[in-house]
C-alpha cells in the first residue's frame, strides 16, 4: 500500500512511512465494505426512482415484488367474465352515454349504438342515482363501475334525464316493434315522418287544413315547434316526437322563445290553431251547405226601390251578420222619408266555394252610381278572409290574382263606351293602386269575381262594377218581383 502522506511505498510489516514518518492507516474490515456496499445500493435506488420520476410514465404501477399488475378496468371487466354486457363495458369504459344526466340527447348520438348499450344506457342514467337493479346481469355491469355507489335514497330525474330515458326507450321500441301505437293517439294519427312536410316554408290556408282531424291538426302545429328543439311536457307527444329522427330536443316549452319561429311558421301555428279549434276528433270536417235569406226587405213605389239585407243562417257567421246589418240599418230610416230618396236599391248575393262564402252587397244611387261590398268568410270558423285566402282557394297566389284582375278588367273596358278606352281612363282604371284595392268574392255560381273602380269620362271616379274573371258583368241585381 502507499502512503497517504507523501505516496512513498509502505511494506506490509511497516508500520510507519520509511520515508515521511507518518503512520500507516489500518486495512478496511469486511464489514466496513458491507457498509460502503450497502450505502452505495441505497444511492443507486433512490437515484434510479428520481430518474423514472422525472423522465417516465409515472403511472406504471409496481408490486412489491416490482412486477406491472393489471390495471383497475382489467380487473373489473375479468370479474364481467360470463356478463352478457361484458363487451359494452370494453366497448364504452365509464359511460355509454356521457353527460346524460345534464344534456339532452337526440337519435344522431344514438343512432350507431347496439340494442344492449342502448338498454345500458337509459339503466345508467338511473345508476347515477345509486339505484340498484333486479337484473343480474345488469347490477353486475354497474357493480364494475367505480363510479357507481349503490343507495337507497330517493331521487328525482333533472328534465334532461327524463327526456333522454323516452328517447331511449322510444327508439328501443322502434327497433324491436314494440312500441304501442294504439295506446298513443297521435302515433296512431300520423306514421309518415311529417304530418305536414312543407309546413316550415309555405304558408297554409284554412282549406288545406279541413282535410285532418283535430289529433292531426295538434300534430301539425307542435311539429312547428318540435322543429325548433321544443320538449313537450306531455309524454304521448314527446313520445311521437322521439319516434321521429329529426328530432332535436333542446329546450323545455316553459323556457321556448317563440321568435325563433320563422314569419311562414308563425302565421301557419295560428292558422293550424283556428282550424283545430272546430274540427272532429276522429273524422275530417264536412263542407257545410249554407242557407241564407232577407234579414230586411223592403220595396217602395210599386217595387222601383228594393231593399234586401241578407243573414245566413249558419252559427259560426253570427259576427260577420251582425256586422253586415249593423252597417246598413240606417236604410230604416231612409225609408220613412221616400220622398227624399236618392238611394235605388240596396241587392246582394251569397256565393260559396267549398269552405268559403261570401255575401256581397250593392248599393245603387241615381241611375249608374253603383257601389259594392263583399265580405268574405270561413263556413268552418265564421272568420273573414282575406283576398289572399280567397284567391288560394282558386290556386292562385295574390299575385297571381292581382294579375287575374287587371288582365279581367282591360277585356272589360273593351265592352264599354269608347271613350272609357282613352288612355286617361284606361291609365286609371289599370292602374297598379287600382287593381290592388279591387275586392275578390265568390259569386252564386261559386266563381271567382271582384268589384273595382272604373274611371268615367263623366268625371265620376268612384263608379265600381261586379266583374268576373273572364271581364264580364257579374250581376247583382234587384228586381220587383223579388
Amino acid at each position: 500500500m502507499f502512503c497517504k502522506n507523501c505516496g512513498s511505498e509502505i511494506g506490509d510489516n511497516d508500520i510507519f512511512c520509511p520515508t515521511c514518518g507518518a503512520k500507516k492507516e489500518p486495512p478496511a474490515t469486511n464489514s466496513t465494505l458491507m457498509s460502503l456496499f450497502i450505502i452505495c445500493g441505497i444511492l443507486t435506488i433512490v437515484l434510479s426512482a428520481v430518474f423514472i420520476y422525472l423522465f417516465t410514465d409515472k403511472t406504471l404501477p409496481f408490486t412489491t415484488s416490482g412486477q406491472e399488475t393489471a390495471t383497475n378496468s382489467e380487473i373489473n371487466q375479468s370479474v364481467l367474465e360470463g356478463n352478457p354486457y361484458q363487451s359494452c363495458f370494453a366497448t364504452y369504459g365509464d359511460y355509454i352515454l356521457p353527460q346524460s344526466d345534464s344534456m339532452y340527447k337526440c337519435y344522431n348520438d344514438i343512432r350507431e349504438m347496439s340494442n344492449d348499450a342502448l338498454l345500458l344506457a337509459k339503466h345508467e342514467i338511473y345508476a347515477r342515482h345509486g339505484k340498484s337493479f333486479d337484473d343480474t346481469s345488469i347490477q353486475e355491469y354497474f357493480n364494475a363501475h367505480d363510479w357507481y355507489l349503490p343507495s337507497n335514497a330517493e331521487f328525482e330525474l333533472s328534465v334532461q334525464e327524463q327526456s333522454n330515458v323516452s328517447l331511449l326507450e322510444v327508439t328501443l321500441a322502434v327497433r324491436n316493434d314494440t312500441l304501442d301505437y294504439e295506446g298513443n293517439k297521435y302515433l296512431m294519427a300520423n306514421s309518415a315522418e311529417y304530418m305536414i312536410p312543407e309546413s316550415n316554408s309555405v304558408k297554409l290556408y284554412e282549406n288545406d287544413l279541413f282535410d285532418y282531424t283535430k289529433t292531426q291538426l295538434t300534430i301539425a302545429r307542435n311539429e312547428l315547434l318540435a322543429r325548433h328543439g321544443y320538449v313537450f311536457k306531455d309524454s304521448d307527444l314527446r313520445t311521437y316526437f322521439y319516434s321521429k329522427p329529426w328530432y332535436v330536443p333542446s329546450v323545455l316549452g316553459t323556457e321556448f322563445n317563440f321568435s325563433v319561429l320563422n314569419d311562414v311558421e308563425t302565421k301557419n301555428v295560428s292558422m293550424v290553431k283556428r282550424v283545430e279549434k272546430v274540427a272532429s276528433n276522429d273524422k275530417v270536417l264536412t263542407i257545410p251547405d249554407i242557407s241564407y235569406k232577407d234579414k230586411y226587405t223592403k220595396a217602395l213605389n210599386d217595387g222601383e226601390n228594393c231593399y234586401h239585407i241578407p243573414t245566413v243562417n249558419l252559427s259560426v257567421v253570427k259576427s260577420i251578420n251582425d256586422k253586415i246589418y249593423s252597417e246598413y240599418k240606417w236604410i230604416k230610416d231612409e225609408i220613412k222619408d221616400p220622398d227624399s230618396l236618392v238611394l235605388l236599391n240596396v241587392a246582394y248575393s251569397v256565393g260559396q266555394y267549398d269552405y268559403a262564402a261570401s255575401v256581397v252587397m250593392k248599393t245603387q244611387y241615381d241611375a249608374d252610381c253603383e257601389y259594392y261590398k263583399a265580405y268574405n268568410f270561413s263556413t268552418v270558423t265564421g272568420k273573414a278572409l282575406s283576398a289572399e285566402e280567397i284567391f288560394a282557394l282558386y290556386g292562385l297566389t295574390e299575385e297571381e290574382g292581382r294579375d287575374n284582375i287587371k288582365t279581367a278588367l282591360t277585356d272589360f273596358l273593351k265592352y264599354l263606351p269608347d271613350e272609357y278606352s282613352q288612355s286617361t281612363y284606361k291609365k286609371k282604371t289599370l292602374a297598379t293602386k287600382n287593381i290592388n284595392a279591387a275586392v275578390p268574392f265568390i259569386n252564386e255560381y261559386g266563381n271567382l269575381c271582384f268589384y273595382a273602380e272604373i274611371y268615367s269620362p263623366a268625371g265620376a271616379e268612384t263608379y265600381e262594377y261586379a266583374i268576373t274573371m273572364s271581364g264580364y258583368m257579374c250581376d247583382i241585381s234587384c228586381y220587383s218581383n223579388h
